[in-house]
């Protein structure tokens, strides 16, 4: 821990990202949310994240381009459908280019 605090933070995301996992690495349980996610997978298993098929998304959030409002509205049923650990996010498609989402929703569960 010392050596962290005596280095320049470093400008990159993922180095940042790396540092506040060390620093939560004693604890077992990681940082917490989104940022203990280290991959994509098609299954939803543990420091993964699967992406919602555009079906799940329709009937999730009532729409293939929920709204801000909606996406959050549509948590509670992400939620329902989610065991201990496990992640999935879906596009935010608010401009009209579906190859080049806005940014992306993230919902999962922690471990506890």
């Amino acid at each position: 821990m010392l050596r962290l605090c005596s280095q320049p933070i470093p400008q990159d995301f993922e180095t940042q990202i790396e540092i506040l996992r060390k620093i939560n690495a004693n604890t077992g349980q990681g940082i917490g949310n989104v940022l203990d996610v280290t991959d994509i997978s098609e299954r939803r298993i543990g420091d993964t994240v699967r992406p919602l098929r555009d079906s799940e998304i329709i009937r999730l959030a009532g729409t293939r381009q929920p709204t801000r409002e909606a996406a959050h509205e549509a948590i509670d049923k992400v939620s329902e459908e989610l065991g201990r650990g496990e992640c999935v996010c879906f596009p935010d498609l608010r401009f009209p280019e579906p190859d080049r989402p806005a940014g992306w929703y993230f919902v999962g569960r922690t471990w506890d």
